[in-house]
């Protein structure tokens, strides 16, 4: 369907697709990884955004979209992300039937895969609870945010949902891991929130932290757990 659709882009647009399936989601990494001049590849780009609606282009939820040039690319579908990131790349290994190595190539990064899936699902738990009233406070907007410490380094948060009448926003952390030690993520993201541009000093801040499960709960005012029986209870 994908090559009917594509017609005579089609390698471009695969290509596209593979560069931000493994993880090159700037648009100076796409276009690096093509090997192509960032302005060749722009109106396929917006073809896969604006046509085809592959793939999302996002900015730290803080900022506002028109605006900003921070972006960063996502492939929406699940299926074709799984597609583009561990069989598009090696079909060359399907077709000698060397699956034994495509599989220890899957082994080596899936849990990073699940990870970004359970990222999805831990954002809308928050939006339902958000729904319920059973947050400290009602967000408006959520999603990702990232940028750069003061060391130039870049730094991401999973989730963050802010409300801007209020001033309050909350920092959240979704980890696809078994025993987590909650009290060593909450001070990492602590440490990032630091850098967030948004009401500095004049804002409330709450933290939540996502895992299969942690070592131990933390019980400290402002900061919420969630493990994967919490999340079984909840709904």
């Amino acid at each position: 369907i994908l090559r009917s659709e594509f017609g005579a882009g089609k390698s471009y647009y695969y290509t596209i697709l593979e560069a931000i399936a493994t993880s090159h989601t700037k648009f100076s990494e796409i276009a690096s990884f093509m090997g192509r001049n960032p302005t060749a590849i722009t109106p396929f780009m917006d073809d896969v955004v604006n046509y085809y609606e592959m793939i999302d282009r996002l900015v730290p939820v803080t900022q506002r979209k028109a605006k900003s040039r921070n972006t960063s690319y996502v492939i929406k579908n699940p299926l074709f992300r799984f597609w583009f990131k561990y069989v598009y790349p090696h079909l060359s290994y399907f077709e000698n039937g060397d699956y034994e190595y495509v599989i220890k190539k899957v082994d080596l990064t899936i849990n990073s895969f699940f990870g970004k899936g359970f990222e999805i699902v831990c954002e809308e738990v928050l939006k339902e609870l958000n729904a319920q009233n059973k947050l400290p406070f009602r967000f408006h907007k959520s999603g990702s945010e990232w940028g750069k410490d003061t060391n130039r380094d870049v730094f991401e948060i999973d989730i963050a949902a802010f409300n801007e009448d209020t001033r309050e926003i909350l920092f959240c952390e979704c980890k696809w891991k078994e025993n987590v030690n909650a009290k060593k993520i909450l001070a990492e993201l602590k440490e990032k929130a630091k850098f967030v541009q948004w009401n500095n000093d004049k804002r409330k801040e709450y933290y939540v932290l996502f895992a299969k499960s942690f070592k131990e709960k933390l019980k400290e005012p402002g900061v919420m757990l969630f493990d994967l029986k919490d999340l079984e209870n909840l709904f």
